[in-house]
């Protein structure tokens, strides 16, 4: 990742150029951001998106913005056993926090033999989590190419029967995230 030092640095570099993406590989919040990167730091994560969502409106305010060179910021996220049950919490929260300008992307883990595979999860941690989906993915811009693209595409993952029937095949323990 970039060096907080570095951020205005990058900011003002970005600038100089008529189309701008800018992709944030960010996996969740708290403690959920330091367990799946450590040593990441949700609060530090946090100050650098407002940074980059402050240079982006202040971009927007100075230059004659289209759909066709606004800039946008992409959050990439890592989904696996460890994330699964915060991803849905986590878009919402950055959603809600940064409603322009922003897109979504996800990889999910979903070899079984690794440990980190959303397969890992059961089932029954999976349906409560497609309910809590349903329910939020209203609030998702889903006209919005990308979105609607994503959020069908953690559906399809949600619904797949590649989930674990029971708790005994799991590494961790789902409270203590």
């Amino acid at each position: 990742g970039v060096q907080t030092c570095a951020l205005p640095i990058l900011l003002t570099l970005l600038s100089q150029f008529k189309k701008i993406g800018i992709n944030l590989s960010l996996d969740g919040m708290d403690e959920v951001a330091y367990i799946q990167r450590t040593p990441s730091n949700w609060k530090q994560i946090e100050k650098n998106v407002d940074l980059i969502y402050s240079w982006v409106n202040e971009y927007k305010q100075n230059n004659t913005v289209t759909s066709n060179n606004k800039p946008i910021v992409l959050i990439n996220s890592v989904v696996t056993s460890m994330n699964l049950h915060h991803i849905v919490k986590f878009w919402s929260y950055m959603f809600k926090k940064y409603p322009e300008n922003l897109g979504l992307g996800f990889s999910p883990i979903v070899d079984e033999s690794d440990n980190h595979s959303i397969a890992m999860v059961p089932k029954v941690i999976v349906k409560q989590l497609l309910d809590e989906f349903l329910a939020v993915k209203k609030q998702f811009n889903v006209e919005h190419g990308n979105i609607k693209m994503q959020m069908d595409k953690f559906e399809y993952w949600l619904r797949q029967d590649i989930y674990a029937d029971t708790f005994d095949d799991i590494h961790y323990m789902i409270d203590q995230l």
